[in-house]
């Protein structure tokens, strides 16, 4: 590993900061990487390294993303307008989802003036059919309140969840939580566990996160993604929920043990 592997590592993080998903993936490939058996020969033992990378992309995120998109769409009915910040890839193929199945519903789109990403998905929903409200969030909060009271609930897209339940998302994603939370709307978050920290916990937006580069200079910088405490998160779906998808988000370290026990 010191002489093959970590080179490969370090690669990897000159290219972009590693994010969650990615160190939990090393840890577990240099976990299986351990019990190979110094009797194997080269090639066993690289089909064996071989065959628990496929099966960790299958079941960890092929079979995750399926898992997350059936229990979230319990969260959504005939007649909700949605509210949700910028283009997430798991909220976006919720949607999909939920509209192929016929369930009528309207979305309000909240985007960041920077990046804009939530364009492309208001587009998308658009050709779909969907009546879609797009707004920009930034560089005020003007319109934040008015737009929540209107939604029925908020669907929110994560980077990665820490072990106290926070959620690491784009940089302005705790407003709308903190805001929807104060109007009482259900505030859905949608994550992989295999960007869940087990070991880490947050709670501000300072000790883990990435600048933006575009948004640096000698006076000032921006922050690209921001901490958003587990107080202002109704549920949170995984793919190690419930069926309901109820599970509060401090919640998460319980259901990761219960489902290890099981198939332990």
């Amino acid at each position: 590993m010191s002489q093959v592997l970590n080179p490969q590592i370090d690669y990897l993080t000159e290219c972009r900061p590693m994010c969650f998903a990615m160190g939990n993936a090393i840890r577990l490939l240099k976990t299986k990487i351990t019990l190979v058996s110094l009797e194997m020969s080269d090639t066993e033992a690289s089909d064996f390294i071989c065959d628990f990378i496929e099966n960790f992309i299958h079941e960890r995120i092929r079979l995750a993303e399926v898992a997350v998109l059936r229990i979230g769409r319990n969260h959504i009915q005939d007649g909700d307008t949605i509210l949700t910040y910028c283009h997430s890839r798991l909220v976006r193929k919720l949607l999909e989802k939920a509209w192929s199945e016929g369930v009528k519903f309207k979305v309000i789109i909240l985007d960041d003036i920077h990046d804009r990403t939530g364009q492309e998905l208001a587009g998308l929903l658009v050709q779909l059919g969907v009546q879609v409200t797009y707004a920009q969030l930034y560089p005020h909060l003007g319109g934040l309140t008015y737009h929540l009271s209107r939604a029925t609930k908020v669907l929110l897209g994560t980077e990665a969840v820490f072990a106290n339940g926070a959620l690491y998302g784009p940089a302005g994603t705790s407003d709308i939580a903190l805001a929807a939370t104060s109007l009482r709307k259900p505030v859905i978050a949608l994550s992989e566990s295999i960007n869940i920290d087990r070991d880490r916990v947050a709670t501000d937006s300072v000790t883990y996160n990435e600048i933006d580069p575009e948004q640096c200079s000698a006076d000032s910088f921006r922050l690209l993604f921001d901490t958003t405490r587990d107080s202002y998160v109704s549920y949170l779906v995984t793919e190690y929920e419930e069926s309901s998808g109820k599970t509060p988000s401090l919640s998460v370290q319980a259901v990761l043990r219960a489902k290890e026990e099981i198939t332990a």
